[in-house]
């Protein structure tokens, strides 16, 4: 007897959860979406609070449905269940509009898990959640890094292909300002306003492939030496427009490229990567590095950067083929479609600094090999000759 609709999708969906991940897995309908499966960054921010939806710790990123599966077994089916796998379209856009806008959900909860690329926009919605949600405390909130190397593929996707498909489905409210719809957010999202948020789903385990430090933490350890206007506040907290001003300070000429980094501000740098765990020490330098234009390529602040990387050979290595296979996704590009969502990073100042700088890391770790490998053979024929 033939299965019917609901129970084929049902046993489809089930393909794309694992024991770890519950991973997008696109319909045949939905290429234009499969094709961002792999445009995701080596490391991924999330912000996250005792008042976000959802919970985060050093083992699991759970979403709001997630976390009530934990103690209601009737979410479970929906903490479960791929978004991409469900065919009423218009009830699926309408979630992730929720999501996106922050709506409030009386219909169903949040199966949606927000990160960010972008480092700049990660600390100041730390600070702006700290002004905004009364009696918050800075040592409350909590900044991840991810590193997304490693997971399969669907296990992250770039909110803007979920834009592109699913706005059709969600149309602003004639008449209306701001209906904030998709279609209202992608208009947005073409104009200027991008902020390279990317999405998971239900619980994600990322035990051994993150670290976690307090905005506390951040700044005592000197984060606004670095970037005083993160607490520069106008007559109403914003995080979205605050970053967008901030991104145009790389329109304008920089005088002195070797004074971008004094030392004393390396030293904050060095301070607050070492609050991270060893692995992330690298990555998290070279974000902070990037959060204010920083000019060509300094090799002191190179080398100071590469110092920080861990004892584990293969860190370096496995950083590389991370970026050459984001740089051969990010390349990839699908004939003269000018509204690839990938083209949307070049709105992103900071996190394209970020991602040149780790591949400059790269091509330097490579370099520093080539020379102990010679310096190794040198040693071996002069060793040869004594004897």
């Amino acid at each position: 007897m033939a299965l019917d609709l609901d129970s084929a999708i049902n046993a489809f969906s089930s393909l794309s959860i694992s024991q770890d991940a519950l991973r997008f897995n696109p319909s045949k309908d939905q290429n234009s979406i499969r094709r961002g499966l792999h445009d995701v960054p080596p490391y991924l921010f999330r912000v996250h609070t005792p008042k976000s939806a959802g919970t985060l710790d050093e083992e699991w990123a759970r979403s709001e449905d997630a976390k009530a599966a934990l103690t209601d077994s009737t979410w479970r089916e929906s903490s479960e269940t791929d978004i991409l796998q469900r065919r009423d379209f218009n009830h699926v856009a309408k979630d992730i509009s929720d999501h996106l806008w922050w709506k409030r959900r009386v219909r169903c909860h949040d199966n949606l898990v927000s990160w960010t690329s972008s480092l700049l926009l990660a600390l100041r919605y730390g600070h702006y959640r700290q002004q905004t949600e009364s009696g918050l405390r800075l040592d409350e909130i909590k900044l991840c890094i991810v590193r997304t190397g490693g997971l399969r593929a669907g296990t992250f996707l770039r909110d803007a292909y979920l834009l592109d498909f699913y706005s059709n489905y969600d149309l602003p409210v004639p008449g209306a300002e701001d209906s904030q719809s998709l279609a209202d957010m992608k208009s947005m999202r073409n104009k200027g306003w991008y902020f390279g948020e990317y999405l998971s789903q239900g619980a994600l385990k990322i035990k051994g492939r993150c670290s976690i430090v307090s905005m506390r933490q951040l700044i005592d350890g000197g984060l606004l030496e670095l970037s005083p206007n993160l607490q520069n506040w106008s007559q109403k907290p914003t995080w979205a427009k605050w970053v967008a001003v901030e991104r145009t300070e790389w329109d304008k000429p920089i005088n002195n490229e070797n004074e971008t980094f004094s030392n004393g501000k390396w030293q904050v740098v060095k301070k607050i990567a070492s609050l991270f765990e060893p692995e992330f020490r690298l990555p998290i330098a070279a974000a902070l590095v990037s959060l204010r234009p920083r000019g060509t390529a300094d090799p002191v602040l190179i080398q100071k950067i590469y110092e920080l990387r861990t004892r584990d050979r293969d860190q370096m290595d496995r950083l590389a083929r991370r970026l050459s296979r984001y740089k051969e996704a990010m390349q990839t590009w699908y004939g003269s479609d000018y509204n690839d969502p990938r083209r949307l990073d070049d709105q992103m100042a900071e996190v394209n600094d970020f991602q040149s700088l780790l591949a400059e890391l790269s091509r330097h770790s490579e370099t520093q090999k080539s020379r102990s490998g010679v310096n190794q053979q040198s040693f071996l024929m002069k060793s040869l000759r004594r004897h």
